[in-house]
């Protein structure tokens, strides 16, 4: 057992304060301790407040939970104190800013690519609530709609107008706070067909990447077209450090498709790092008996994540309130944050925060690293 503090004894009682959280573990990686994300120690009438800086975003529960739980027990031998508030602010980390050339994506933190080797999987669907439940969480977001020969991003999002243009630039379309770009965008309604040869593709996806005006954001959710062709390569090629996340549903024909998918970004010249896999359509809940119907088989997703040693992040159910929701143009996980299927979602945009949070810290501190400094 600890021995007793009694903080009004303490010459530098803040310095005692910080020296006892640096002395505890840091939740998210083995090196270091908490102390690195302690910010600030104020004592004041007997109230202690800490103020933390996590690097992800501020209302992440997995992260702030166990912070909490790790400064309230280190603080319980500790006379004086009557009471203790933990405050948490965010400074997403981050490796674009090493290696990004291009000023307008400079801004960008980090970039998700929501990927699929099959169609029809929901994948525009997981995209959009995704980068809903960064926003809900605290994190600034963006989201870039590459699927060129499909663009639902203007659906889900309810948009209509087209994005405006200044200094020869294109400034995204915002709603909800979030700023989009889609080829959706351009077109004169939503039944024009999208007919484009592989080099016409490129340059879509090359102006997006060096004319749209970003603002500052820790995400960017890129929502790429099914399948393993021009886009995903452009992308490896000129954003080396994109993160990849695929979308599945449970039945093996799209399992099959996903292998594919996974074996491609894995491929030597391409090597995107590939975080997890979401199953979509995992199962649905009968409303009259309330029963589990796992209606596409189940597992898929898992074994997936088993056999690449990647993570697992969430089953997405099935239900009609997500449906109608993209359908209307907003997103479930903003129209309505306590439906089940957001806080599945929510926890899904948990999980990845951290482990991209840890992705970085790890490839901050190879000594083995090489930064290519990129121009596009």
């Amino acid at each position: 057992m600890s021995k007793k503090i009694d903080i009004n004894k303490e010459k530098k009682p803040e310095e005692t304060i910080k020296n006892i959280i640096g002395s505890l573990e840091n939740p998210l990686w083995d090196d270091g301790s908490l102390g690195d994300f302690l910010k600030d120690v104020k004592i004041k009438r007997a109230k202690l407040e800490l103020t933390f800086e996590i690097p992800v975003p501020k209302s992440n529960s997995i992260v702030t939970s166990a912070i909490e739980k790790l400064a309230y027990q280190a603080l319980e031998n500790i006379d004086g104190i009557v009471k203790t508030e933990i405050k948490f602010n965010s400074d997403v980390n981050t490796l674009n800013k090493i290696e990004l050339g291009n000023k307008l994506l400079s801004n960008i933190k980090n970039i998700i690519a929501v990927a699929s080797n099959k169609g029809g999987v929901g994948k525009s669907t997981v995209a959009a609530n995704i980068a809903a439940a960064l926003k809900i969480l605290g994190a600034k977001v963006a989201v870039l709609d590459l699927d060129i020969y499909g663009p639902n991003v203007p659906n889900m999002f309810g948009i209509n107008s087209r994005p405006r243009y200044f200094d020869k630039l294109i400034s995204p379309v915002e709603k909800y706070g979030i700023p989009l770009m889609s080829v959706g965008f351009l077109l004169e309604n939503d039944a024009s067909p999208i007919i484009l040869r592989a080099p016409l593709v490129n340059r879509v996806v090359m102006e997006f990447l060096q004319e749209v005006k970003w603002e500052e954001a820790d995400y960017m959710i890129v929502d790429l077209p099914p399948g393993t062709g021009d886009i995903q390569l452009t992308l490896a090629q000129q954003l080396p450090n994109t993160k990849i996340i695929f979308v599945t549903t449970p039945q093996d024909v799209a399992l099959a498709d996903v292998f594919k998918g996974v074996r491609m970004f894995q491929q030597e010249g391409i090597a995107l790092p590939i975080l997890g896999v979401v199953e979509n359509m995992s199962y649905f809940v009968c409303d009259q008996c309330h029963k589990k119907h796992e209606i596409f088989d189940s597992g898929g997703a898992k074994s997936v994540a088993d056999t690449f040693d990647i993570q697992m992040y969430g089953e997405i159910p099935l239900y009609t309130e997500l449906r109608v929701s993209g359908d209307r143009g907003k997103p479930i996980v903003l129209q309505n944050p306590e439906h089940p299927v957001s806080k599945t979602f929510i926890e899904v945009a948990e999980k990845l925060s951290i482990d991209i949070a840890q992705y970085n810290h790890q490839e901050l501190g190879r000594s083995d690293r090489i930064v290519i400094p990129l121009d596009l």
